[in-house]
């Protein structure tokens, strides 16, 4: 039969270009996997994921948390709603509230610019609109993905509440190259949905943690962490509760691919999460009193009388 271009563009449109293009997506997630176990090799068993400080403003950020060392890092939605002054908001938490409006090619944007100014061997993970827990209808669509990993991301960073919203985003993002995270929350105790146990799907029991790692697994999850919640479980600087510690240890256990834990983690706890073997922290708001410390040097300083 002779080609026929019209057919050919048609065969494309309808979903022919897609076949074309499985290979090397298959390359992408492979690229993107080797990525995050180097990471994790090169700091010795733990490494950081650098979440929210991309984000606002990715390309003197991302350069400066790459020479420190970071190989893992995140571009937020919150973080570019608070960029952007999105309706005034002033913080991560009333970002959050609004952060789902902001537009697909906003964050398509910022991703392509913190690729082009980091090395090809740095992770970079995106939480966007549709891909948190969300009140708000706001759908995750297949043209998005294609975007987002046109832009050069290399995974999603998942906060969803159900296993069945796994399945969806995790088919979609393998799809077109990319990977993701999931994350598992104690059972919500109101129904906020900004809290942070609705981050996450919902686990009481190291057992029940135990039977979420496979169901997320299936579901096409490639790390999986634990939320730990703002208060730290009763956790003080350099431990960690015997509750959380055993949460950790059925993550542990029973997850065949890598763990991360979110939630509270600064320099003085770190290093106990990585005796547990968790293989990627999460640390965001610490980055934030980095700076805030950062510039009260300068200002004790000028104030000092001369």
């Amino acid at each position: 039969m002779p080609y026929d271009p019209r057919k050919a563009r048609k065969d494309c449109v309808s979903g022919g270009g897609i076949q074309m293009m499985k290979g090397d997506m298959d390359l992408k997630i492979r690229q993107g996997r080797k990525k995050i176990e180097d990471a994790i090799k090169l700091h010795h068993g733990s490494t950081i994921l650098a979440a929210g400080i991309t984000s606002m403003v990715p390309g003197i950020t991302g350069i400066a948390a790459e020479a420190a060392g970071a190989k893992m890092l995140e571009i937020s939605q919150n973080g570019i709603a608070l960029l952007q002054g999105l309706h005034g908001v002033k913080n991560r938490t009333e970002a959050r509230k609004v952060s789902y409006q902001i537009p697909m090619s906003d964050m398509a944007k910022h991703t392509r610019g913190l690729r082009n100014v980091v090395s090809d061997d740095v992770f970079i993970t995106i939480s966007v609109p549709g891909v948190w827990t969300h009140t708000a209808p706001t759908p995750f669509l297949e043209e998005h993905v294609l975007l987002l990993s046109y832009a050069g991301a290399d995974g999603l960073h998942v906060h969803k509440s159900t296993v069945e919203d796994y399945h969806g985003i995790g088919g979609l993002a393998h799809k077109y190259g990319m990977l993701i995270d999931a994350y598992i929350s104690e059972p919500p105790k109101n129904i906020d949905v900004h809290a942070s146990s609705y981050s996450g799907v919902p686990a009481a029991t190291p057992k029940d943690i135990e039977a979420r790692v496979k169901e997320l697994e299936d579901a096409g999850a490639d790390t999986i962490g634990l939320l730990t919640g703002k208060t730290y479980m009763g956790m003080k600087a350099g431990e960690i509760s015997p509750q959380m510690e055993e949460r950790l240890l059925a993550l542990k256990s029973s997850a065949k691919v890598p763990t991360m834990v979110e939630g509270g983690i600064t320099p003085d706890n770190a290093g106990g999460f990585k005796k547990l073997g968790v293989q990627i922290l999460v640390v965001g708001t610490a980055f934030d009193d980095v700076v805030k410390d950062a510039v009260m040097k300068f200002i004790q300083k000028i104030l000092v009388p001369l």
